[in-house]
C-alpha cells in the first residue's frame, strides 16, 4: 500500500515537473517570438524610413531636373531672342511666322510682295489665315487710330507674268494641279461656282489666267473693304527681287525667292527674320528705290 502511494506521489511529481517544463518552454517560446516580432517591426520601420528617404530623394531629383530644364529652356529662349538675324523655315512653311508678325504689330505694317494672295496655291489653308489677317489689320487700323498699313504687290501684268513663270515649268501638268492641295481646299469650301470654274480648266494657260483673276479679285476685296486713310494697297508694275513684311520698323521677315536662269522658278524661298533696324532699313530702302516710278 505504502509502495503504491509512493509510486503515485512520484508520478504526480513527475507530471508536475513535466507541466512546469512545458510552461517554461512555452514562456521561452513566447519571449523569443515577441523578440522576433519586435525585431521585425524595427526592420519594417527602418525599411519604411529608407523608402521615404528614397522617395524624398527621387522627388528632390525630379524637382532639380525640372528646375534645370526650365532654366535651360529660358536661357535658350533668351539666347534665341538675342540673335538679331536668323534663318527661319522656307516658304510656304514660314507663313505662320509672317502671320504672327503681322498680328503682333502695334503701330505699322509694311508689305512688299509679289501677291496679296501669297501662298494661295502652295498652302491654301494658311493663305486663308493670311487673308483673314490682312483684312483684320485694316479694320484694326481704323478702330485703334494708330496703325498704318502699306502693301505693295504686283499689278495685273506682273501678276500674270509671275503666274506664267510659276506654273509653266517642265514638271507642271494640269492633272497635277487638279490633284493639288489647292484643288482639295477649293472643293472643301463648297463654293460651287468657283469650283466649277476651276474644274472646267483644261490647260496651264487657262489656269494661270484663273489664278491671276483670283489675285486681282482679292486686291479689289481689300480695296473695297472699309475705307481708311492709313491703309494703302498699292500695285507695282515692276518685279521685285525679294519680299518683306515689316512690323513697327523694328522686326522684319525677308523672303528670298530663287530662280533658275531664264526665269524658271524652282519653288524655293529662303527666309530670314531680323530685329536689326539697320539691316531692315537697307533692305527696305533698296525696294523703295527699286519700285519708285512704278507704283500705281
Amino acid at each position: 500500500m505504502k509502495t503504491e502511494l509512493l509510486i503515485s506521489f512520484l508520478g504526480a511529481v513527475v507530471a508536475l515537473g513535466a507541466l512546469g517544463i512545458a510552461i517554461f518552454s512555452h514562456y521561452v517560446f513566447i519571449r523569443r517570438f515577441s523578440g522576433i516580432n519586435t525585431k521585425f517591426l524595427e526592420i519594417s520601420k527602418d525599411f519604411t524610413d529608407t523608402q521615404d528617404k528614397i522617395n524624398g530623394l527621387f522627388t528632390d531629383t525630379q524637382d532639380k531636373i525640372k528646375d534645370l530644364f526650365t532654366e535651360t529652356h529660358g536661357n535658350i529662349k533668351k539666347l534665341t531672342e538675342s540673335v538679331q538675324t536668323r534663318k527661319i523655315k522656307e516658304f510656304p512653311n514660314n507663313m505662320e511666322e509672317v502671320i504672327k508678325l503681322i498680328n503682333s504689330a502695334k503701330k505699322s505694317i509694311e508689305i512688299y510682295a509679289d501677291l496679296t494672295c501669297w501662298g494661295i496655291y502652295s498652302k491654301p489653308d494658311l493663305f486663308a489665315k493670311y487673308a483673314h489677317t490682312l483684312l483684320n489689320i485694316k479694320a484694326d487700323s481704323i478702330t485703334e487710330g494708330e496703325k498704318t498699313v502699306h502693301i505693295y504687290t504686283y499689278n495685273e501684268e506682273c501678276t500674270q507674268k509671275e503666274m506664267d513663270i510659276f506654273f509653266n515649268s517642265e514638271n507642271t501638268l494640269i492633272e497635277k494641279i487638279k490633284e493639288s492641295p489647292y484643288a482639295k481646299h477649293l472643293k472643301e469650301q463648297k463654293n460651287h461656282q468657283k469650283y466649277e470654274k476651276f474644274e472646267n480648266i483644261k490647260t496651264i494657260e487657262e489656269f494661270t489666267k484663273y489664278m491671276t483673276d483670283e489675285e486681282m479679285e482679292f486686291k479689289t476685296r481689300l480695296d473695297d473693304s472699309t475705307f481708311c486713310e492709313t491703309y494703302e494697297n498699292k500695285r507695282i508694275g515692276i518685279e521685285i527681287p525679294y519680299y518683306m513684311w515689316i512690323k513697327d520698323g523694328t522686326e522684319a521677315i525677308i523672303d528670298l525667292p530663287y530662280f533658275y536662269p531664264y526665269n524658271k522658278y524652282i519653288g524655293t524661298e529662303n527666309s530670314i527674320q531680323t530685329f536689326d533696324k539697320d539691316l531692315i532699313e537697307i533692305f527696305k530702302n533698296f525696294l523703295d528705290v527699286h519700285i519708285k516710278g512704278n507704283i500705281e
